[in-house]
């Protein structure tokens, strides 16, 4: 197919409902439809997959149906980075909020929480640590200067290990 620079338009009794266009050197692929999205199928041996969505109404969130690799083409679990040297994924918290950035992490049975657990980093260089059940409260902490709180959330006479079974442990 040659559209000589001009766009391929795709249309349903003679509207139009998406087309592939040449911008610079960009392909664009467009939905024509108001938050109609973006689907990728195919034939995996003889059974129909759809291997990934875009959620045009939300914004264009990426949906895979299985496993993401980045930097191998084989990856083991739903998201597998790969590389040599230091591998690393950033987050940023771009405002500056006290509360910063981290992980979160849940088990659940049958859709409900059973336990969870989040590492946090705040704008203060405090690596943080929360575990839980139904809900979770801080368990430890790395202070920016390097010293270690368990229970607490300062180090306790300046020590760089504090226990804090209720202010009562110092090591």
């Amino acid at each position: 197919l040659d559209a000589d620079g001009g766009d391929i338009l795709f249309k349903d009794a003679g509207s139009l409902i998406g087309f592939l266009s040449m911008a610079s050197s960009n392909l664009n692929l467009t939905n024509n439809a108001s938050n109609g999205d973006i689907i990728f199928t195919g034939n995996d041996g003889g059974s129909s997959v759809t291997a990934l969505t875009l959620d045009m109404s939300d914004a264009g969130s990426a949906y895979f149906n299985n496993k993401v690799g980045i930097g191998t083409t084989s990856p083991a679990y739903k998201l597998h980075q790969s590389g040599t040297g230091l591998q690393r994924f950033q987050i940023d918290s771009t405002d500056n909020n006290a509360n910063g950035s981290g992980i979160y992490l849940r088990v659940l049975n049958s859709g409900s929480v059973v336990s969870q657990s989040t590492v946090t980093i705040d704008n203060a260089g405090n690596l943080k640590f929360f575990t839980g059940t139904s809900s979770e409260a801080e368990r430890l902490r790395i202070l920016g200067d390097g010293n270690v709180v368990i229970g607490g959330t300062a180090a306790l006479g300046g020590a760089k290990l504090s226990i804090d079974h209720s202010g009562a442990a110092i090591i």
